[in-house]
């Protein structure tokens, strides 16, 4: 085998790692898009690498997400979604309970990036989308199945999953508690009226669903400073932001 696949490969986990270690959010960018672009040179590509690939990109687009740079954050929870769909596809093996997890926690940040900028009807897919992945879970736990049991139309399983990628001030937030309230109003409405067969498994803003030979997210500008912290969510990312944004301040959990 060619020795560069193998350097392709360690060197994407070398920049995950600096990424990971890193305080300042402008850091996190270029060591997180440095690893995605060794990402995409790795020719031999296993079913770990697609995972943690995924994961690596709801680490970019968190980071993207408590700097208020939305449009970015969407890109990568989208392209995290695609390598997890990639795998599927690519790998003749079962899907794990824990690769449905990482998706509902990527289509959590994305509905929430969407409601940032004012785009309902994309978010509204993300939670529809959110509702059909949880519903692949084979076995639940505890807490999911707690949450499942209140029978509120999903509203308390998505609260739970709020709760595990988002830090309580964020959730606390006036923006953000608007934006929930807005997202629920569109789903008891859709709920009542369609009932469960009108969710589609898709969106109105879907991405390409072919990978990308090489990152197309690479060039964006900035809008807004924000900040950041760990957790304990599936690989630590959390949202963290506030009405009162102050400069590297933790706002979503952010690492693999």
């Amino acid at each position: 085998m060619d020795s560069r696949y193998n350097h392709a490969r360690d060197s994407y986990y070398f920049y995950v790692s600096r990424g990971q270690k890193e305080d300042y959010l402008k850091n996190k960018i270029t060591y997180y898009k440095k690893a995605l672009s060794f990402f995409d040179t790795i020719q031999d590509k296993k079913l770990t690498d697609y995972r943690n690939g995924a994961k690596t990109c709801y680490s970019l687009a968190t980071v993207y997400y408590n700097d208020c740079r939305y449009e970015d954050a969407v890109k990568y929870y989208q392209l995290g979604i695609i390598y997890l769909d990639t795998f599927e596809k690519v790998f003749d093996v079962s899907v794990e309970d824990e690769d449905y997890r990482i998706k509902l926690e990527l289509f959590t940040n994305l509905s929430d990036a969407y409601l940032f900028l004012n785009k309902q009807d994309p978010a509204d897919d993300a939670f529809n989308n959110f509702i059909k992945v949880l519903k692949l879970i084979k076995n639940k736990s505890v807490e999911e199945k707690n949450a499942l049991d209140k029978n509120d139309e999903y509203k308390s399983i998505w609260q739970y999953y709020k709760k595990r990628t988002t830090y309580d001030f964020h959730l606390d937030s006036i923006k953000f508690k608007k934006n929930q309230e807005g997202l629920f109003d569109t789903h008891d409405m859709n709920f009542l009226t369609n009932g469960l067969n009108s969710i589609v498994f898709g969106s109105r803003e879907k991405p390409d669903q072919e990978i990308p030979k090489e990152n197309p997210f690479a060039s964006s500008k900035p809008y807004a400073p924000g900040f950041f912290n760990s957790s304990e969510s599936l690989w630590g990312n959390r949202s963290l932001q506030s009405d009162t944004k102050e400069e590297d301040t933790p706002v979503m959990g952010m690492d693999i």
